[in-house]
């Protein structure tokens, strides 16, 4: 993942839950700002970029399980860094959750909302991304 300067970044996941009888559930986060969304969060030293999709997605929402080896798509966003705002391109991976813990590092920060992939994709401004959760 890069910035349009070329420097690395950020390691995207969408949350995939076990198949139930009825549907496909989709985790779309709310944070401060307001929106419905995904999670991002930046790559770690001596871990894949699937490795650190998965760490983030322990730390900002409790979800414990299985990520993809593979993205399953790239989203373009604005990021506000101390040198300025950047583009960044962001990789999203496939993550197939297996638990969920009561409490999680960034509980205070973000609320999980689980609902069918239909209705995520239709509660998320970005349409790149409401698209990734369509293909689920």
């Amino acid at each position: 993942m890069t910035t349009a300067g070329g420097s690395k970044v950020k390691a995207d996941f969408v949350a995939e839950a076990a198949p139930s009888a009825l549907f496909d559930a989709v985790a779309v986060l709310v944070n401060g700002g307001g929106g419905y969304g995904i999670r991002k969060g930046w790559p770690k030293r001596n871990r894949t970029d699937a490795e650190a999709a998965a760490l983030e997605a322990v730390a900002e929402t409790g979800a414990v399980g299985e990520v993809g080896g593979r993205p399953i798509g790239k989203l373009m966003y604005w990021k506000e860094l101390s040198a300025g705002r950047v583009r960044v391109e962001a990789e999203v991976y496939p993550f197939r959750v297996e638990k969920l813990r009561l409490h999680w590092k960034e509980e205070g920060a973000v609320r999980r909302v689980w609902v069918p992939a239909g209705e995520a994709a239709e509660m998320v401004k970005d349409a790149a991304l409401a698209a990734l959760i369509e293909g689920l």
